[in-house]
């Protein structure tokens, strides 16, 4: 078991600084927005998607409707469904576990499962440890902006400067550049013509259509 747990901590260390520095960052701008430490804590524990949670703190933080959440929750984490699919020689016979260990399934989890084969008590243990990171960088932001008391009001262009670099990520991966230009045209005419209640809403589903249009004129590959 202590073999075990020491290839677990090795092959995590990298998830390990990243992981409690964006967990930080989180609960800094939670923090900042007001939600209190046993929202993050949940938060951390039971959503555990670092780029939802970022954004759940600007939809939370501006009213945003049930609807609007499930649909955002829906389209940022789809492709964890795909993950599990990549991984299931691990789950097949781990029991009740295997519920947890699908949830616990990140990117870079993914990542590192897939980089080699592991048994599964190691890559359960692989799971278990990134999101022990995670909720631990979450809590130690939390804990750091009560105690420091500081103006945390800059870093709330963090969100966007995520997402700015994931979208970069994409445009870079994607071969076809005609859906990144669409996304910019419906997120500028969104900007100007919609409501900020109404956007996210309003371009995911303008986007959805132009897309499938798209696909069925064989415009987008």
């Amino acid at each position: 078991m202590i073999k075990n747990i020491k290839i677990a901590l090795i092959d995590t260390f990298g998830v390990l600084i990243a992981y409690v520095v964006m967990g930080i960052a989180f609960g800094i701008l939670a923090y900042s927005n007001s939600f209190s430490f046993i929202e993050v804590l949940f938060s951390a524990v039971f959503v555990f998607s670092g780029s939802l949670q970022f954004l759940l703190l600007n939809l939370l933080a501006n009213n945003a409707g049930i609807f609007e959440i499930l649909l955002a929750c829906i389209l940022i984490n789809t492709r964890h469904f795909f993950y599990v699919l990549g991984t299931l020689n691990y789950f097949k016979t781990m029991g009740f576990i295997k519920f947890y260990a699908i949830f616990a399934l990140t990117d870079e989890s993914f990542a590192i499962l897939g980089s080699k084969q592991y048994s599964k008590q190691i890559a359960l243990l692989i799971l278990f440890f990134n999101h022990l990171y995670w909720i631990s960088g979450c809590v130690l932001g939390y804990l750091l902006a009560s105690v420091l008391k500081s103006d945390y009001s800059a870093l709330s262009f963090s969100l966007n400067a995520l997402f700015i670099v994931l979208a970069y990520e994409l445009y870079i991966k994607n071969k076809e550049k005609l859906v990144f230009l669409i996304a910019i045209v419906i997120s500028f005419l969104g900007l100007i013509f919609i409501d900020k209640d109404l956007m996210i809403l309003s371009c995911i589903f303008s986007a959805l259509i132009i897309l499938l249009i798209g696909k069925k004129l064989c415009l987008i590959r």
